[in-house]
């Protein structure tokens, strides 16, 4: 299984979607994504992640807004760690 993180900014839509695709195509299974919020400046991010999620038909396990110098703690703060910790458990 996968976890794509998604860098939210201009075209990340279309990005995740090919990436996606490209995974099905090679027969892997996407469980999930990261939001990770790259364009602190970008527009409409609720919209762009409600698209997402639609398109994407795996469950979101986080948002990670812009963190000026991210560490994993904090990242970690973010991530729906859960959700995350029972696909690692998954065979």
């Amino acid at each position: 299984p996968v976890i794509l993180v998604v860098g939210l900014r201009l075209g990340c839509i279309n990005h995740a979607s090919l990436t996606a695709e490209a995974l099905r195509a090679r027969g892997l299974t996407l469980a999930g994504w990261v939001a990770n919020l790259v364009d602190p400046a970008m527009q409409y991010v609720e919209d762009n992640v409600t698209c997402l999620n639609q398109c994407l038909q795996a469950p979101c396990l986080g948002f990670v807004p812009h963190l000026a110098n991210p560490t994993a703690a904090q990242v970690a703060l973010h991530l729906r760690m859960d959700a995350i910790n029972l696909l690692l458990e998954t065979p």
